[in-house]
Order: C-alpha cells, then sequence, then structure tokens
C-alpha cells in the first residue's frame, strides 16, 4: 500500500492552541481506505468482496469507517463485525439486510493520482468536498459532518453529548 493508517492520539486541551480545531463524530466500525478502486482494512487485507454494496465511483484515495449504522445515524460494532466472513451466501444477505456504510472523513490522493498528504487536514477535505461525489442515494459512502470547536468547553459538551447517546466519541 501506498499509505498507512494514521491512528488516533490522547487528546489534550493545550493541543487547541495550535491552529484551528473541528470535531467529527468518531463511527463504531472498521477503519479502512478506499484506494485502487478497493477497500483495504487496517491490517491490510483487501475486504471489498465483504462489502458489495459500498460502490465509490472514484480513483482518489480515501480513508474513513465502515459502518453499520441504524436509522437515527449510530453504528454498532458489533453489527460490522457480522460482515467478517468470507461466505458469499451470507455477504449477500447482509448486504441486503444491513447495508454497510463508509463513512470517509479524509483524502490521501486526488483522483488524478496527485499526493496531497503534505496538505493540511482542512485543505484535504475541500480538495475531497470539490473532487468526489458524494450521493447519498444509496448511502453506501458519505462525508462524515465536522463541528466547529473553538475551545475545550465545546470538546466537553460533545464528549457528554456522546456519553448521552452512548456513541464511540469524537475525534479531533
Amino acid at each position: 500500500m501506498r499509505y498507512g493508517f494514521q491512528l488516533a492520539h490522547t487528546y489534550e486541551p493545550s493541543d487547541l492552541s495550535r491552529g484551528s480545531w473541528v470535531a467529527e463524530i468518531k463511527y463504531d466500525g472498521v477503519l479502512a481506505m478506499w484506494i485502487d478502486g478497493r477497500i483495504i482494512n487496517r491490517g491490510g487485507n483487501d475486504v471489498t468482496h465483504r462489502f458489495p454494496e459500498v460502490r465509490i465511483d472514484t480513483d482518489a484515495v480515501l480513508v474513513g469507517e465502515l459502518v453499520i449504522v441504524d436509522e437515527n445515524d449510530m453504528s454498532a460494532f458489533n453489527k460490522i463485525q457480522e460482515r467478517s466472513t468470507d461466505d458469499p451466501i451470507k455477504i449477500r444477505a447482509l448486504a441486503r439486510s444491513q447495508p454497510a456504510t463508509f463513512m470517509v472523513f479524509d483524502m490521501l490522493e486526488t483522483p488524478n493520482g496527485k499526493d496531497i498528504t503534505g496538505l493540511p487536514f482542512a485543505q484535504r477535505r475541500v480538495l475531497m468536498a470539490a473532487k468526489v461525489t458524494f450521493d447519498g442515494r444509496n448511502g453506501s459512502f458519505r462525508m462524515v459532518k465536522q463541528i466547529p470547536i473553538a475551545d475545550d468547553r465545546d470538546v466537553q459538551a460533545l464528549v457528554n453529548k456522546c456519553r448521552e447517546l452512548e456513541t464511540e466519541g469524537i475525534m479531533l
């Protein structure tokens, strides 16, 4: 693979003093990358065949979370774990009854093959929104929404809301 996965680090309030920040809801799923027309999991395995309902019409390299969301847009890890099968009958049935969504939060390479990993995250997001068509009709892939963060009070309010909703949390 041309790119590795960035993993989360512990939040420190002092980090907010460097630059501007946004929060994203942390979906409870499987970290994955769309690269060369395939879905690659964090272990480097091609799992495209397990998610036939996820159709992404781009040559961009995208990073996101494979999830199964309910009617309230909440994800549960146990639902995506059920998709860890190579049984084609189970895969077809689960793709219909519990379709996966690729929740995209970053773009590492543009559709024309330009590596943009050297650009700030905010610029990559702007390019992603401009160059990738996120068509919500079938829901197979969506861009994760961002919430502006001004200070640690905003972070704590979001963390408390996530606890109330029993979600995975947030990413800054």
